[in-house]
């Protein structure tokens, strides 16, 4: 079974494709449900088919059709990948990070007056993923100018950092 022998018929109706195959075993209809652009198999009223009882998976619209996959861009990251604290002082969509303590924003100048030593270091220079600042935020996906802490391990390692360079914030 692959799905180049399927045709969808002419009903869709509210996420639902009826699919027909042709196999050994006959002619056999599935009913597919979209979910998050995909199509899964919910019901098969030839179950005893070799062809879609064991062997459907999960198709795109377009396998669906017996076409292919088109490369789609990649969705935008919930975190920043390789970003340096000079790059967040240049940016002007950027305007407060996430206090440690408090959990709330703080202005992205007092933030770098209070934790300059460590955000000076977030420069890439190491390669490592910790000598960037996605390591340890990413943008609020409410708030969209503020960074906050990508989770509360990256919170706990900030805060020890700051504890072990004698910051006090």
């Amino acid at each position: 079974f692959t799905p180049g022998n399927m045709h969808i018929t002419p009903a869709f109706l509210g996420g639902i494709f009826i699919v027909s195959s042709v196999c050994l075993a006959g002619i056999t209809s599935a009913i597919f449900l979209s979910i998050d652009d995909r199509y899964r198999l919910v019901k098969s009223c030839h179950s005893d088919s070799f062809c879609l009882a064991q062997k459907v998976g999960t198709f795109t619209p377009l396998k669906l059709r017996g076409g292919h996959d088109e490369p789609r861009p990649p969705p935008l990251p919930a975190r920043f990948d390789k970003i340096t604290w000079d790059m967040i002082l240049q940016c002007s969509e950027i305007d407060s990070l996430e206090d440690p303590m408090t959990q709330a924003p703080m202005q992205k100048s007092q933030f770098y007056a209070i934790y300059r030593p460590l955000l000076d270091e977030l420069d890439g220079r190491g390669g490592f993923p910790d000598s960037y600042v996605s390591f340890f935020f990413e943008r609020d996906p409410v708030s969209t100018s503020v960074l906050r802490f990508a989770g509360d391990g990256e919170r706990a390692d900030w805060m020890d950092w700051a504890y072990e360079a004698g910051v006090e914030g």
